[in-house]
């Protein structure tokens, strides 16, 4: 398993768990990556990994099951990568954000 699918999978793990714990309806959960092959994997239409048992694209399917809980437990995903990270730092180099899942208020939409 390559390092983009196994921090897409502690993410996923991650907001799972966070579900359980927190009450997510009308928030933003925001995922901020740094898995640096997701550069790539994003510049060349994604990753074609597949289960050989099952024939799944393995990070689709990953990065779906995440989508796909914001949805039923009406909570928005915002997933961020590779320059942006690189565009995060200050004038002066400090780190952006860390590569944690957060929670924010969603704003209201009109």
């Amino acid at each position: 398993m390559g390092s983009l699918l196994r921090e897409m999978t502690g993410y996923r793990d991650a907001v799972y768990a966070l579900e359980q714990e927190a009450k997510l309806a009308d928030k933003v959960v925001e995922i901020v990556g740094d898995a640096q092959s997701a550069t790539y994997v994003f510049a060349n239409g994604g990753s074609q990994v597949q289960d050989p048992d099952t024939k799944e694209l393995l990070l689709l399917e990953t990065l779906l099951d995440i989508v796909n809980l914001g949805a039923a437990k009406n909570f928005e995903v915002r997933l961020r990568w590779g320059r942006q990270l690189a565009e995060a730092t200050d004038a002066h180099g400090a780190p952006g954000p860390t590569s944690r899942p957060s929670v924010k208020q969603r704003r209201s939409r009109p």
